[in-house]
């Protein structure tokens, strides 16, 4: 259990004092101003479709797009209703071979055909496209005479994963070790859903837009920004700054691995000019990333881009008195907007026509609204892909005795997990406490401070590096722990815990949420800026003691594991509770830390390999858990780790793996 520290709560073992809680917040913000680009305005409209493409090509890697391909379609109308001034039709179709979309299509009946589409793209509404908000917008665009096509996010309505309305958090997140991302999967699906507007011959190929809010914002200008075929754009209410993701939280479904490094949400919004584009936003809107002002702030620069290429009139801002939602005032500012642009029709609002949703259970693709076990989700899909990845992992007997295989194995987990350059570690202070024990702070990088306390280090010339996301004052309280012999034992406060613990790292219900959102947009994973801290603790109590062992529990059981496997200067590692695999058939457990779901991880390896990386040093796996967080019986625990076990007897040293 982690140990939430008070805003002001001191503790007895404190060494850092005043400021320590927002240590991590302020590091954040410093390391996005250092990698953030400034990505300036190209001098002519010449220059600007190579810096779009470039910028394109990066954001669809960092998508995870490059693992998608196209597949049959397979349509199927499941029902076709007459509606009065349209018609509503209940399609399935495939964005992926197994991967059905469940989506509703709005034919107006009086419109000259082909006639102009939209995509309707929805955000957290948990019903999906049923919802009847979904539903209003939907209707008041058909009866104006636009087919439109609304589709159920992946995880979301009727695509709901078994005994989850949500598609984020760990659902979301589990995604990632294997390069796939909740946003790239929803970007390709309504790549997809292009594809199928593209097919109707009741529509206009050259005339599709896109809108939605929140989550279904991002949607919309992430489609937009990578498929031209958008011919008009209006997100709602998710345009603020990617700067502002740092001060609070958001979903999965809206993070991009390392997306910083890549520009702001301006940069990403300049990749759909010169096509129309509407900002709509809430003036009112509460969340960190969807802020007035940075809207406000982003949008000169994107003007001026507009303005470049010779079509200022075509992008434009609207701030509604109101706050997060797609309210009827926000609804006829978008309604206008796709008249003017893809009918001709010029006014600035448009009145939304009478509208009456129809009752969810009636509209349902599947009976009773509930896809089908049969087909993928979010969990099988990444299952499929970690498995077709781990058919490239080196074999055991490479491991063992390979150097080459174990070098080239360290250096992409170092690259994997966005390890800063080797620097030494600097001792700030030193404090004696009573009882054989005394605390240091570590610089283990600019503008990280690590506080740790060693106890029992008298006459000792080995120590515990003891890993726990409890911090040093709740172990300390509660009695050392035990460890063999005459050894001393160093507990620090990672980052972000203990001591430094940050009060808005806890929030939608889990523990680590915000320091997992804050590291996947920074390209620098919360697992890994903690091995980092692991390995420069470790390097100064080498400077003291003749060996130096490591040992973590939960998360930071695989902490641990990474930093023995990296470090071939720490002598032995135990992990206790351990995740045995990322490679999991189901959904994983919300028990699980966010942090643990680096992005791209299985690409290297999975934790059996890594621990084969310790060998021929002592290894413990104490205990092992599952994605589901069940705990491993013995035998299940010995199978998991049959490949280390391989490891470790072709490096000589089977008695060194100790599996309990």
């Amino acid at each position: 259990m982690v140990q939430r520290k008070r805003v002001g709560e001191a503790t007895e073992w404190d060494l850092i004092g005043e400021g320590a809680g927002e240590m991590f917040h302020r590091f954040c913000h410093a390391w996005s101003a250092r990698i953030s680009p400034e990505n300036p305005l190209p001098a002519t409209p010449e220059e600007w479709p190579a810096i779009r493409d470039a910028r394109r090509a990066r954001l669809r890697e960092a998508m995870g797009l490059s693992l998608a391909e196209p597949c049959p379609l397979r349509p199927e109308v499941v029902a076709v209703e007459d509606r009065g001034d349209y018609t509503l039709e209940r399609v399935t179709f495939h964005s992926r071979p197994n991967l059905v979309m469940t989506t509703h299509l709005y034919v107006p009946k009086e419109a000259p055909k082909p006639a102009p589409a939209i995509l309707s793209v929805h955000g957290h509404w948990s019903q999906g496209k049923l919802a009847p908000r979904v539903q209003e917008r939907n209707i008041g665009m058909a009866k104006l005479g636009f087919v439109v096509l609304c589709v159920d996010a992946i995880g979301s309505g009727e695509r709901a994963y078994p005994g989850s309305e949500y598609h984020g958090r760990q659902l979301g997140a589990q995604a990632l070790p294997t390069g796939l991302t909740l946003p790239g999967l929803q970007v390709w699906d309504n790549m997809r859903a292009l594809d199928y507007l593209a097919s109707r011959p009741e529509v206009d190929p050259s005339r599709i837009a896109c809108t939605g809010a929140s989550g279904g914002c991002n949607q919309t200008l992430y489609l937009a920004a990578l498929d031209e075929r958008v011919a008009a754009a209006a997100p709602v209410c998710c345009i603020g700054s990617l700067e502002g993701y740092l001060n609070g939280p958001h979903c999965v479904c809206e993070l991009v691995p390392g997306i910083k490094a890549i520009g702001e949400i301006g940069d990403v919004l300049a990749l759909i000019a010169p096509r129309p584009l509407i900002l709509i936003n809430g003036i009112h809107d509460t969340g960190a990333g969807f802020q007035i002002d940075d809207m406000r702030a982003q949008f000169p620069k994107l003007k001026q881009l507009y303005e470049l290429l010779g079509a200022g009139e075509k992008v434009t801002k609207c701030e509604i008195d109101l706050g997060h939602g797609y309210f009827p005032a926000m609804r006829e500012v978008m309604y206008a907007w796709f008249r003017r642009w893809l009918m001709g029709i010029q006014a600035d609002l448009c009145p939304e026509p009478e509208v009456q949703p129809a009752e969810p259970e009636q509209i349902c693709c599947f009976p009773g609204g509930k896809m089908p076990a049969e087909y993928d989700t979010v969990p099988s899909l990444a299952f499929a892909e970690a498995q077709r990845l781990a058919q490239s992992y080196p074999q055991p007997e490479e491991i063992a005795r390979n150097s080459g295989v174990r070098a080239s194995l360290r250096a992409r987990l170092t690259e994997v997990l966005a390890l800063p350059e080797e620097s030494q570690p600097a001792i700030e202070t030193t404090r004696s406490f009573p009882g054989d024990r005394e605390g240091v702070v570590i610089t283990t990088e600019p503008g990280i401070r690590v506080p740790m306390v060693i106890a029992q280090a008298k006459g000792a010339t080995s120590c515990v590096l003891w890993l726990d996301t409890a911090g040093k004052a709740s172990i300390l309280s509660e009695g050392l722990p035990s460890v063999d012999g005459n050894q001393a034992i160093a507990i620090p406060d990672l980052r972000g815990l203990g001591e430094t613990h940050w009060e808005r790292g806890y929030t939608v219900g889990v523990w680590d949420y915000q320091y997992f959102q804050n590291g996947t947009i920074l390209g620098r994973p919360m697992l890994g800026m903690w091995v980092w801290d692991t390995l420069q603790c470790a390097r100064v109590l080498r400077e003291r003691f003749d060996s130096v062992s490591v040992a973590g529990k939960g998360p930071l059981a695989i902490v641990a594991l990474l930093a023995a496997a990296l470090d071939e200067g720490i002598t032995s590692a135990r992990c206790e509770e351990i995740l045995a695999s990322y490679i999991y058939p189901e959904g994983f457990s919300r028990e699980h830390a966010m942090s643990l779901f680096v992005p791209s991880l299985l690409k290297v390896a999975d934790l059996p390999q890594i621990a084969g990386l310790v060998a021929p040093r002592r290894l413990q796996i104490a205990s092992a858990v599952d994605g589901g967080a069940r705990p491993l019986s013995p035998a299940e625990l010995s199978s998991s780790f049959d490949l280390t076990r391989q490891v470790y007897q072709h490096a000589g040293a089977e008695g060194a793996l100790v599996l309990e």
